[in-house]
């Protein structure tokens, strides 16, 4: 006759399994984390598509970001509000992101010159 599992064995295995995950997942994120310049920045350049001042984000088409994603569009958390002053929806922009936390934040950004 086998035995049962009891509900401690069952969490156990559920909790190490969850153990393995997030190790996983921090062993495969980590060359993210670091940046495309090996200490938590990267920089990248893009058009503006949104500014939401209350929220702190800024939306971008952005172009790949070497050594951290590919080219899409997507929000940004800024740093500072005043990194917002001057910008405006089709503004050609460089910018520069900082690990902050687990979120990526705009730390520069300048309107680009073509």
């Amino acid at each position: 006759m086998r035995d049962e599992p009891t509900v401690w064995s069952v969490v156990g295995t559920v909790l190490g399994l969850r153990a393995a995950a997030v190790v996983a997942l921090a062993l495969l994120a980590a060359p993210l984390a670091a940046g495309a310049q090996g200490d938590g920045r990267a920089e990248g350049e893009g058009q503006v598509i949104l500014i939401d001042v209350a929220a702190g984000r800024l939306g971008l088409d952005h172009g790949p970001i070497p050594g951290l994603m590919p080219a899409m569009r997507m929000l940004f958390a800024v740093e500072r509000a005043e990194l917002l002053d001057d910008l405006h929806p089709g503004d050609r922009v460089r910018f520069t992101l900082m690990l902050r936390g687990l979120e990526w934040k705009i730390t520069e950004i300048v309107k680009a010159t073509e």
